[in-house]
């Protein structure tokens, strides 16, 4: 990944705990795939002269008058044909008609893109094709040239296309009432939630094209004979953004994305889940080495520009929407993967960290002790009951190790007889997680050390010293999840012998035995890998997605490219 490896949002000026980034690119082929399937009857209007001026009809209202078809006249046509003498009774003007979707180009990737992502997060372009699109006219010649029928349609390879601008808008959908309506893939994870959990503790939201805010743009096409500025041409301009959009409305606003959100739980009733509690969006344009926004994008560098869907999870709040001065995806990126998904290195230190905190503060003890018997026999009762709180822990704020623990117990000494019989004790635990490439590496070293005093002869020694270092790969599995296969590592022991004569090998082994399980590092468990659970969240386009590969970026974000699960 060229360009995800920038990754930052542990950066003060962002703070998002995921990101999902869908490319322009990916957001047409939803779109697209939204008018391939878009099956209508034919729309437009006609307009007649009528009480002194021109009168719009629909299709229905004036084929109901006239029984004459003017778009099966050919252009140039002689005007005294009859099939025009008919349409003159009714005093027909001019009218088009459109069938909505894309146009039987050979190769429709060839197709401009119906959406262009701007600077803007509020509003794009869109691009309005037409399968079909046939204009006629009785053109009147005036006082030096004759009358003429005029009959264009559509180029097969060269569609006439305006431009329109939509704004973004989110919107909240009731899933019990409107369930059906909801792409199949969200259904699917709205009845596994329903299944597992309250029902009113999730809600969906969509980013949808609001077509009910589109705007007429400067940029019109080029219809050879039909000029502009002539009445023709602007009929279309009065007409063809209403008609388009009414019709298109039929299947509902093009679906961008959907989310499902979590309603936040109190921050002491569960661990960090990453679940999805809050989010915006924004827009990224492409941008050059300095972090601005291109000038004069070319074509591809407007396809790599993204939508961007900014998550909180666990009830976090959610930072304002920041431009990133990164692109999420490279020009060379564009026909691997739809986009990227990235999580915050804290965010997801700190869920770990929680799934590994009981291990690891069972071993951070304190250890106490006291003597109860008397000189000669003397004998220890051990107590290791108590261990280091929650805080001895910390996320780092910068670099490959993510999270560190540095345990010192102090010393605890106790004394018997005056000092006849003398021992401290004292246990050093650190243990780090440490994100790089695509491993989570995790180092653990216990030393339990004792000073001891028998009569005149002292000893002392680290009696025990183990070290161990455990390697998670992160990897994707043949459904297009993450998960994390954990390589154990091997037991270093640099445990000594307290040498000390009278607390001799029974005294060291006395201790082992006692605190077997305090004091045996071993490789700790992670249950589950939560960056996988996203996929249960946010459906760019409405669909499901896989993870592609996977890797930490220079900031220890973990990034991966993702595709939609029926990418074609």
């Amino acid at each position: 990944m060229s360009h995800a490896h920038f990754s930052h949002l542990s950066d003060a000026r962002y703070g998002y705990d995921f990101v999902v980034a869908t490319t322009s690119k990916a957001i047409n082929h939803v779109v697209k795939k939204y008018l391939h399937g878009h099956s209508g009857p034919r729309v437009g209007c006609c307009y007649i002269y009528k009480d002194d001026k021109e009168v719009q009809l629909t299709l229905g209202e004036f084929s109901s008058i006239c029984k004459t078809d003017p778009f099966a006249i050919d252009d140039g046509t002689d005007v005294k044909d009859p099939r025009i003498e008919d349409l003159n009774k009714v005093q027909f003007i001019r009218g088009w008609w459109a069938r909505i979707g894309l146009p039987p180009v050979d190769d429709q990737r060839e197709l401009d893109d119906l959406v262009e992502l701007g600077q803007s997060s509020e509003t794009v372009k869109f691009k309005m094709y037409c399968a079909d699109f046939q204009i006629v006219s009785y053109m009147e010649g005036g006082r030096f040239k004759k009358d003429t029928w005029l009959n264009v349609s559509q180029p097969k390879d060269k569609p006439w296309t305006f431009t329109s601008q939509v704004n973004l808008s989110w919107h909240t959908v009731d899933w019990k009432k409107d369930w059906k309506s909801l792409p199949s893939d969200v259904r699917n994870a709205t009845e596994k939630l329903n299944r597992e959990l309250e029902e009113d503790i999730f809600g969906i939201e969509q980013l949808i094209l609001d077509l009910e805010t589109a705007k007429l743009m400067a940029e019109t096409p080029q219809i050879d004979g039909v000029p502009k500025g002539t009445p023709e041409y602007t009929m279309l301009l009065e007409t063809f953004l209403g008609i388009y959009f009414d019709d298109v409305k039929r299947q509902g606003n093009p679906l961008l994305s959907c989310a499902i959100k979590m309603k936040p739980r109190p921050a002491t009733e569960t661990p960090p889940t990453l679940n999805l509690t809050d989010f915006q969006y924004s827009v990224s344009p492409y941008v050059g080495l300095d972090g601005k926004p291109v000038e004069n994008p070319d074509d591809k560098q407007k396809s790599a520009g993204t939508i961007n869907y900014l998550c909180a999870a666990d009830g976090h709040t959610l930072p304002e929407a920041t431009r990133f001065s990164w692109n999420w995806m490279d020009v060379s990126e564009l026909n691997q993967a739809h986009g990227v998904i990235s999580i915050q290195r804290n965010t997801l230190a700190d869920h770990m960290a929680s799934q590994l905190m009981p291990y690891m503060l069972s071993k951070a003890i304190k250890p106490n002790f006291y003597f109860d018997a008397k000189w000669p026999f003397s004998t220890l009762t051990w107590d290791f009951s108590k261990t280091a709180t929650a805080d001895a822990g910390r996320v780092t704020k910068e670099g490959p190790i993510v999270y560190k623990m540095d345990w010192d117990s102090g010393n605890y000494t106790e004394t018997y007889r005056f000092g006849v019989n003398y021992i401290t004790a004292r246990v050093y635990y650190e243990a780090s997680i440490k994100f790089r490439f695509n491993t989570i590496v995790i180092n653990q070293h216990f030393r339990f050390y004792t000073k001891a005093k028998a009569g005149f002869e002292w000893g002392e020694a680290y009696i025990i010293d183990h070290a161990l270092t455990d390697t998670y790969e992160i990897s994707i599995n043949n459904e297009g999840k993450l998960e994390a296969t954990c390589t154990e590592g091997k037991l270093v022991d640099n445990s000594k012998e307290l040498k000390c004569a009278f607390w001799g090998p029974s005294f060291d082994q006395g201790i082992k035995n006692l605190i077997t399980d305090k004091t045996r590092i071993k490789s700790p468990k992670i249950e589950h890998f939560p960056i996988s659970f996203i996929q249960d969240y946010v459906f760019p386009g409405g669909q499901a997605f896989v993870f592609k590969n996977v890797v930490f970026s220079d900031h220890q974000d973990l990034v991966s490219h993702i595709t939609y699960a029926d990418r074609r």
